[in-house]
């Protein structure tokens, strides 16, 4: 299990790095996880439509890439605009509330 922070950690699992450069390769990952940050900033350029939103969105498909086939991208908050976007024969996607009108993303690599 790897981490990855903006800050410099003394555990060798825990990378520094920007979410927003990270090479995640491809086809590498089985699941990931993500806590708030990378979601909650790509829905805030989304909803003022800025220049950011091209870049938030290639690194979201660069994460999608970066899965195995039956492997999961697993987020809150949902991002639904981009979402509505992915091809369902290639992307199984389930969203559940987690509270306070908010959900959470499940998302399925399920083809190359």
């Amino acid at each position: 299990m790897y981490g990855i922070d903006r800050y410099a950690s003394k555990q060798d699992n825990i990378l520094k790095a920007n979410f927003l450069s990270f090479d995640y390769g491809v086809n590498k990952w089985r699941f990931i996880l993500s806590n708030m940050a990378f979601s909650n900033h790509f829905n805030r350029h989304l909803a003022f439509n800025d220049e950011k939103v091209e870049k938030y969105a290639k690194v979201y498909f660069k994460i999608l890439n970066s899965l195995k086939v039956g492997g999961k991208f697993i987020y809150a908050p949902s991002i639904i605009e981009i979402e509505e976007l992915l091809d369902k024969k290639k992307f199984s996607i389930i969203n559940e509330e987690i509270g306070y009108g908010l959900f959470r993303t499940i998302i399925e690599k399920l083809t190359n």
